[in-house]
């Protein structure tokens, strides 16, 4: 929502250093490609471009280094949520009683790997292509669908 609203606030994106730093801290530090309606996505390193207090404070979260290490870091999620998972999906075990009594696990195993599939789906279609590179090689394709499925 903050990002459709800054398009209203031209004047911010421009030159609005401070404010534009803090907004980008606050909530892009790590999502640099967001949904704005339904299977409209928006690269706003590539969208926030050619207004400068926007780009600044943009690229100083957003940096190959950092993709990077964002990437390695949402791969080691998709292993470490599948083995969870893998351990909570055995014939018998997930009856209505063990749900209720672990529904506190269960939900945070459930939020870790919806928070990772997300942005692994929404950041493989980010416009620059050495950003894209480095997500696609840090994790594993084919485990990835199989921990969708």
């Amino acid at each position: 929502m903050i990002f459709v609203l800054l398009g209203f606030t031209p004047r911010i994106l421009e030159h609005e250093q401070a404010k534009m730093r803090e907004i980008s801290d606050k909530h892009f530090p790590d999502n640099f490609v967001i949904q704005v309606y339904q299977g409209y996505l928006v690269d706003i390193t590539q969208y926030w471009e050619p207004f400068p207090a926007a780009r600044k404070a943009i690229e100083n979260n957003i940096y190959g280094g950092n993709v990077k290490t964002m990437a390695e870091k949402n791969a080691f999620m998709v292993k470490n949520c599948f083995d969870r998972l893998k351990s909570y999906v055995v014939d018998g075990q997930l009856v209505e009683e063990y749900v209720l009594d672990n529904v506190k696990t269960l939900l945070e195993c459930l939020r870790d790997s919806n928070v990772t599939i997300r942005w692994l789906l929404l950041h493989n279609n980010c416009r620059s292509v050495a950003y894209r590179e480095a997500i696609r090689k840090a994790y594993d394709a084919p485990l990835l669908v199989h921990f969708i499925l």
